[in-house]
């Protein structure tokens, strides 16, 4: 085996993940994620939803003279 070869064996021994416990996690933190977006749009009210949404987009597209 060349030496090219055994360096990219590991680099991707030592860069991928080890077990499926990783993708779990990730999933994990997504559900949580998707979760703590509706109990938020629950607590807020649509009037301070909507003072959100225009702030930002407001500081998304508001700004002058960027091209």
């Amino acid at each position: 085996m060349d030496l090219n070869t055994t360096a990219f064996r590991i680099v991707k021994a030592l860069t991928e993940e080890k077990t499926e416990a990783a993708a779990s996690k990730r999933a994990a933190k997504k559900r949580g994620g998707e979760a703590g977006g509706v109990a938020r749009t629950k607590a807020l009210s649509a009037q301070r939803r909507l003072e959100i949404a225009l702030a930002g987009a407001s500081a998304r597209w508001g700004k002058k003279g960027n091209g």
